[in-house]
């Protein structure tokens, strides 16, 4: 006998009970169906049997694994009901490509016309095996078999796969006579699978599922057009250099392939950036793109791209990150279980970021700077500190604020002497904590030097100045601080 504690009690169970008896117990205590269990911290699926004494957790569709293993579990049902519904002969590839909103998108090959009658007797066939209960069996088979196996089916992406494989066993599960690979917990039986839809998405199909705050409703939200395009050539393109999977991959690298895919992507993607920037340049109505991404996507790597591509067309970028604008983490809302929501609009400056833009789109001349009595060349006792380092064209300024001129504050205001009112007000100018030097950056080009003998500008400044480009200084104005020999600057000149 073994000792189970259960939401906070201790109950005693047989050893060897399956899982999915001891869910039964307790399945009244959930609104939705039980999927898998967590025993001692571990996930277990609901036909595997008690060893000993433990801690059990239930999961259901409201949680992530859960969700993940109803999601499983259906995309095998459907494959299932593909293949009863048509003879094998007509099947030559089903495959599942991406997800989609609350759907997984796939594609159909084969010897008959994916329509809505195909897909309306693929959903009717699916509820069928849902209401037949059939158990989702599992088993274990040495690797090779396993490629024996599905070359048989003629699931020939699977048995390149396997080909590749390290370890010495696969799972396969079956569903009565039909067999499939899958990486992941699945549900005890079909009958599980409740909750579907099935609909036409361009050349292929979606298979809709409910989403993780709702497993017992399919929505149908409006596909966003222009991610579904990209998602579909990313992997159309993958079918174009025959690598549409994993096991395709493995192949090329062991044939030393690698590199050439390699350069091939990269050539790809900068002819794509190229196409966006010539795009977007034959309208001089269009002066603003917007990129947009989940987090370490590569949104600044490739706005830096973009701009190169724009400058090759002779136009002058201006990349903005909205890193820049994120508001301090203790301003940030709070989500329903009380965290810092980070994806909430509301975690950004946008009234800052909002003038910006409009600075830029005005014709107003974007600055980076500091302003907060720091030496932006880093710290003097530091090996090869260079104290004008930041005056060169490659310096990193991310980091800094960034504005529109004008420049500067008295004693915390806008409001200077002359009448020269500063549209950005400048930190430690309220006689508290004076700073002693501020520090700007900006950039310009000159499509040619041919015939330029000078460069004319005009700055208003107290107490003193100096101008830098690309790292040299070229001016200075007032103050002792401007010469060679001054320090009142502080840092840097």
């Amino acid at each position: 006998m073994a000792e189970v504690k259960i939401l906070g009690k201790t109950r005693i169970y047989p050893a060897g009970t399956q899982y999915l008896e001891i869910a039964s117990d307790y399945q009244k205590e959930f609104e939705d169906d039980i999927l898998l269990v967590r025993a001692n911290g571990k996930l277990r699926e609901l036909h595997k049997t008690l060893h000993g004494d433990c801690e059990l957790s239930f999961l259901t569709a409201r949680d992530p694994a859960g969700q993940k293993t109803y999601e499983r579990s259906a995309v095998f049902l459907m494959l299932k009901a593909f293949y009863d519904v048509l003879p094998n002969e007509k099947i030559k590839k089903i495959q599942m490509d991406f997800a989609l909103g609350n759907g997984i998108y796939g594609e159909f090959t084969g010897d008959a016309v994916l329509d809505d009658t195909l897909l309306s007797q693929v959903k009717e066939r699916m509820k069928e095996l849902c209401k037949a209960r059939i158990p989702l069996m599992k088993r274990s088979v040495n690797t090779d078999e396993a490629v024996e196996l599905f070359g048989r089916y003629g699931m020939y992406d699977k048995e390149q796969l396997f080909r590749f494989r390290r370890a010495s066993r696969v799972n396969i599960y079956s569903i009565g006579n039909f067999e499939d690979y899958f990486y992941g917990y699945m549900v005890p039986d079909t009958g599980y699978v409740k909750y579907f839809d099935l609909i036409r998405q361009g050349e292929g199909f979606l298979l809709l599922l409910p989403r993780l705050n709702d497993p017992k409703k399919v929505e149908h939200p409006p596909v966003f057009q222009k991610l579904f395009t990209v998602l579909r050539d990313s992997y159309r393109w993958s079918d174009s250099i025959e690598v549409p999977n994993v096991g395709a991959l493995n192949k090329a690298i062991c044939e030393g392939k690698c590199l050439d895919l390699i350069l091939m992507q990269e050539a790809l993607q900068e002819k794509t950036i190229g196409e966006i920037a010539e795009q977007a340049a034959k309208d001089p109505k269009k002066r603003v793109v917007m990129i947009a991404g989940p987090s370490s996507s590569g949104k600044t790597t490739f706005s830096h791209r973009l701009s190169v591509q724009f400058r090759a067309l002779g136009l002058t970028p201006h990349p903005v990150a909205v890193d820049n604008y994120f508001k301090n983490r203790s301003e940030y809302p709070k989500d329903e279980n009380g965290q810092p929501d980070m994806e909430a609009l509301e975690c950004v400056d946008i009234d800052t970021l909002n003038r910006d833009i409009n600075a830029l789109l005005n014709g107003e001349t974007q600055w980076s700077y500091l302003d907060n009595n720091t030496d932006p060349a880093g710290d003097p006792g530091d090996e090869g500190y260079d104290r004008t380092s930041w005056t060169a064209a490659d310096f990193v300024d991310s980091a800094w604020k960034t504005a529109s001129g004008p420049f500067g504050s008295k004693h915390g205001g806008a409001q200077l002497e002359s009448g020269y009112t500063a549209k950005t007000i400048l930190n430690g100018c309220d006689g508290s904590n004076d700073t002693p030097a501020y520090f700007f950056r900006t950039t310009f080009s000159i499509p040619s030097l041919d015939g330029m003998t000078k460069l004319v500008g005009t700055l208003q400044h107290d107490d003193g100045a100096i101008v830098y480009i690309n790292g040299r200084r070229v001016a200075a104005f007032d103050d002792v601080a401007c010469d060679e020999s001054g320090k009142s600057l502080g840092h840097g000149f």
